[in-house]
């Protein structure tokens, strides 16, 4: 870690900030603490922390994946600049619908798509890029709705209760 302000450091493996107090880095999942032990083998030390699921664990039970720290579960995930992946869907009005409900639950969604507004070049689904397929595993062509990585469990689970996901 290097010294930024007074309650402010910097991680020295993504260089993001973060509070003095913490025991980990939530960009990354970097531990400051080289005495945590894995969650699940008591007796070896922990690698990192899951940005996901805030869970201490071995190499045997998380990996790095791009630079974070994940649990084998959470390994899967697309995440972008701090924000998760929780649901992919076609159809606006779905995505709409899921951004609010976890609105109302208190939740932080993002709505991404690649597809252009139906104002842009006059079409309902025209775009000058038509993205198909999949980039590095995971779906382009998709509206995505994402939460940040520490609203991911309760984000699920508001969208199970729906019935939006399967449980």
């Amino acid at each position: 870690m290097l010294k930024s302000e007074q309650e402010h450091l910097i991680c020295s493996t993504c260089k993001h900030e973060v509070l003095r107090s913490n025991d980990f880095c939530p960009h990354c999942g970097d531990i400051f603490d080289a005495n945590v032990a894995c969650l699940h083998h008591h007796n070896v030390p922990a690698e990192g922390v899951c940005i996901i699921c805030a869970e201490p664990l071995c190499a045997e039970c998380g990996c790095w994946v791009r630079g974070q720290y994940l649990c084998r579960k959470h390994a899967a995930y697309e995440i972008v600049e701090g924000m998760v992946r929780i649901f992919g869907v076609s159809d606006e009005a779905q995505a709409r619908f899921a951004d609010t409900c976890l609105k109302q639950a208190g939740l932080h969604p993002l709505v991404f798509s690649r597809k252009a507004s139906p104002i842009s070049m006059g079409g309902a689904d025209y775009t000058l890029f038509t993205a198909s397929g999949d980039f590095d595993g995971h779906i382009i062509n998709e509206i995505k709705v994402m939460v940040p990585c520490q609203e991911v469990a309760q984000a699920e689970k508001v969208l199970q209760e729906l019935e939006i996901l399967p449980a």
